[in-house]
């Protein structure tokens, strides 16, 4: 905390760590803000108990993030009202080349903040904005004084300065939760047609499958030139989706849902067990009390093709039909893809792709002819205040999820996306009770 970022600022009082998780690149800390001045009064101060994370975007610039959270090292203070982040974070762009005129070098730096101060703030002064902008001028400032400290020459503005003299003169600054609505328009795919069928499915206006065409994937060319190219036409076909909600975490769901023949779990000696196609099931299991699980149903969309020779065919059966699991927890690699939603979510969740069983907890249930992946969210502290924060927006959250065996040699080259699925502003509230007694009750 003795960084010139903390000692050189008159926006923070006092800073300190709670938690510090390195392999995450996360950490939980305590801000009180020093009181503001806004006419006619002082505003009192506040304090923030934050999760915070980084990482580095492929094009070289740092995103950190963060939002309010809960520690148990963090009670409320009685001199300060706890304030709430509901998203926000420094964009640091790359360096540009040394200027040959000015001799120095220099990034971008972006700051967005959606906070609500809580306590008593005047609702007109609150709703033109003016508290988050007291604070974004001292942040200005305090970053010029660190850029001063350091013998920087010139300053480029953030981008939050256009705002805060936009707001100075009159103007209305732009509202922190506004949605962002992507202008790229991704290709669809019309919904698969099959006899599987399950006894809950979420409503159809939730979901939708997206072409794996719209999704970038290392190229034949990747391990030299790092280029990606749009992935051929996914693997496997999105059946159908549901949502879950106990009061225990919810585990190894299975084809517990499916109805037909061959479903049945309890007499796999069923003939009709062997002819069912093979199905390839995620469950996001989501931290409670209520738990939640959405969970995901892929199947081939040509069997044949998966038999025949090739090292795509050859590395689906290795992940997906063998029997190593460390093999499945350093390949399998979700594309996620914000395609509506706040600046927060877009940047929090971001596009890069990520090695889910490297980040959380998982279990892997293989069954006859299905392999199940349950990811649990709850198992890190960073996949929760992402969730967190996706939860708060999730009525007017759109975003796009891409599952990928991940090549790591030239020979397995190029990759494929396996399965998409299309999120559209999911609401909790049609999640179904779940029993573990579903599969027999169905008969």
């Amino acid at each position: 905390m003795d960084s010139p970022f903390y000692t050189s600022n008159h926006v923070i009082e006092d800073a300190r760590i709670l938690e510090e998780q390195t392999e995450d690149h996360s950490d939980v800390v305590y801000w009180k803000l020093f009181s503001t001045y806004l006419w006619p009064v002082y505003v009192s101060a506040r304090e923030l108990c934050l999760l915070r994370y980084w990482r580095m975007e492929p094009d070289g610039s740092y995103f950190i993030c963060f939002q309010s959270t809960t520690h148990t090292n963090c009670p409320h203070n009685l001199e300060a009202v706890r304030a709430n982040i509901l998203g926000g974070g420094f964009i640091i762009s790359p360096r540009v080349q040394e200027d040959s005129d000015n001799h120095f070098d220099e990034c971008w730096l972006t700051l967005t903040v959606q906070m609500n101060p809580n306590g008593w703030v005047d609702w007109r002064l609150a709703r033109s904005w003016y508290y988050v902008h007291a604070y974004g001028v001292f942040f200005l400032e305090m970053i010029t004084a660190i850029t001063a400290a350091e013998g920087m020459q010139t300053v480029r503005p953030l981008t939050a300065a256009s705002d805060c003299r936009r707001a100075s003169i009159g103007g209305k600054p732009p509202v922190p939760s506004q949605q962002i609505v992507s202008e790229k328009k991704f290709p669809m795919l019309e919904r698969y047609r099959t006899d599987l069928t399950v006894l809950h499915g979420l409503p159809t206006k939730f979901w939708s499958e997206p072409s794996a065409a719209g999704f970038m994937v290392r190229g034949p060319q990747y391990f030299i030139s790092k280029t990606k190219i749009s992935s051929a036409r996914q693997a496997c076909r999105l059946v159908n989706v549901e949502l879950y909600k106990s009061n225990e975490a919810i585990e190894h769901i299975g084809v517990s849902s499916f109805v037909g023949d061959g479903f049945d779990e309890f007499d796999s000696s069923d003939p009709a067990v062997e002819d069912r196609p093979f199905l390839f099931i995620i469950n996001f299991m989501l931290p409670g009390p209520p738990h939640h699980s959405l969970v995901l149903y892929f199947t081939p969309e040509d069997p044949s093709e998966l038999e025949k020779n090739s090292v795509f065919t050859d590395l689906y059966h290795d992940v997906l039909c063998g029997s190593d699991n460390e093999l499945r927890t350093q390949r399998i690699k979700l594309i996620p893809r914000v395609v509506q939603g706040t600046w927060s979510i877009r940047e929090g969740v971001g596009t890069t792709p990520a090695i889910l069983g490297t980040k959380i907890y998982q279990k892997y249930f293989q069954g006859n002819n299905y392999l199940e992946v349950d990811y649990d969210i709850g198992s890190s502290t960073v996949a929760t205040g992402i969730l967190n924060m996706l939860l708060g927006y999730s009525r007017d959250l759109v975003i796009d999820l891409a599952f990928v065996i991940e090549a790591q040699s030239v020979m397995e080259l190029p990759e494929r996306v396996l399965g998409a699925v299309r999120l559209d502003c999911i609401d909790l509230r049609h999640a179904v009770p779940y029993s573990k007694t579903m599969g027999k009750e169905k008969k």
